[in-house]
């Protein structure tokens, strides 16, 4: 067994939750500090995300992101506006939508998973503390396929539904640990 397969059975990632979300015009979700990994997919529109610690960059329809254990921050859309919880956009969708016809629609999957315990600080060395993909790029096409699937599966009530989503979230996880961005190369390996 390769090391980073070895990692991923000390790890055990597991699921937390996952949501497709929609927000029209102007908008805002704040995120409070998580222990977690939480990941995404903008499935149409563009937000910005903004992080406590200064870090802000803009995601277009196509990109992924994946954020180990990040600090308060916060998505918007066209300009935003006061921020609403990110559980209470899950519990009343209608915070994030207009009820007339939307200027402009913004759909994502934000989702999060765990792992175990005694080696959940194991994540912050392995990984990119945050881990964008590019919509053109081959990998985000791989972490679409990945979500399409997960969403599948979650939906479905078929047997072993639990064990191929625990299984689709190691694939997720294992891609977001190869994933170097094409700036940086190859790190330095031969």
């Amino acid at each position: 067994m390769d090391p980073l397969s070895q990692i991923i059975g000390l790890l055990k990632p597991q699921a937390v939750g996952w949501r497709v979300i929609e927000a029209h015009n102007a908008w805002t979700i704040g995120f409070r500090p998580t222990n977690v990994v939480v990941f995404g997919q903008i499935i149409e529109g563009a937000c910005h995300v903004e992080r406590e610690d200064g870090i802000g960059f803009d995601l277009e329809a196509g990109d992924f992101l994946l954020m180990a254990a990040p600090p308060n921050w916060t998505m918007s859309g066209c300009g935003g506006s006061v921020a609403v919880d990110f559980k209470a956009a899950i519990e009343d969708p209608g915070l994030l939508l207009t009820p007339e016809h939307p200027a402009h629609v913004t759909k994502f999957i934000a989702g999060n998973f765990k792992f175990a315990a005694a080696n959940r600080d194991l994540i912050s060395t392995l990984m990119l503390p945050i881990v964008h993909v590019r919509g053109n790029e081959i990998a985000a096409r791989r972490f679409t396929a990945l979500l399409a699937t997960l969403g599948d599966e979650a939906l479905a009530d078929r047997p072993g539904r639990s064990l191929v989503l625990d299984r689709l979230l190691e694939v997720i996880l294992i891609e977001a640990l190869r994933y170097r961005p094409p700036d940086i190369g190859d790190g330095g390996r031969g």
